[in-house]
């Protein structure tokens, strides 16, 4: 199989159906670019594997001077493989491909957040490491009655979150967000919160 980069004939969302049971409409709709998703495919047949990634900006404590400064990044996320085609290496071999791939453009770090410890295992032989840990389960509990909904993002409410963020997480790296970011956050995390999902 060939590793290639996607075409727009590429039913790269039938494939994140069939292997993560979701529609990942959102995800494309706000996130998929064809020039940053990986296939292998094998002449006219559908894409039999995929991963994506997304550039991101962090903060890191300690890098580049006092007190911290910003880094190049990309997450990678939608590793996938066809049923029919797994056990052949072809996630690997698309993983190693994106790795080669970011460091051609000059982006130093690369992670993720795979779905249990079995998949942090896999990662782990391309040189990826745990650096936390993240629930899993997938609902979020109902908001209390009196509790605030962040439902829109404003310039303002944006500039308060990052502030904030900052403040919660001055010890670790992490994204930079902008009002875009966070309104999309928002849109994804509202109906979670007042139990409408």
């Amino acid at each position: 199989m060939d590793i290639r980069y996607a075409k727009p004939e590429d039913d790269l969302q039938a494939l994140w159906q069939v292997c993560f049971q979701d529609d990942g409409a959102e995800f494309f709709a706000s996130e998929y670019d064809p020039a940053r998703a990986l296939v292998t495919a094998d002449g006219a047949d559908a894409p039999a594997a995929m991963l994506h990634w997304l550039p991101q900006t962090l903060y890191v404590p300690g890098h580049g001077g006092a007190g911290g400064g910003e880094m190049q990044a990309a997450y990678i996320l939608g590793v996938a493989t066809r049923p029919e085609y797994r056990g052949r290496g072809f996630a690997g071999d698309l993983v190693e491909q994106a790795l080669f791939e970011l460091y051609l453009r000059g982006i130093p770090l690369a992670f993720l957040l795979p779905r249990g410890a079995r998949i942090a295992r896999f990662y782990e032989k391309f040189g990826f490491r745990q650096i936390g840990l993240r629930p899993v389960s997938g609902e979020m509990p109902p908001s209390p009655a009196d509790e605030r909904v962040l439902t829109e993002i404003t310039p303002a409410s944006a500039d308060a979150l990052d502030a904030l963020y900052e403040r919660l997480y001055a010890a670790a790296a992490r994204p930079r967000r902008g009002g875009e970011r966070w309104a999309r956050i928002a849109a994804e995390y509202e109906p979670r919160f007042s139990g409408g999902r």
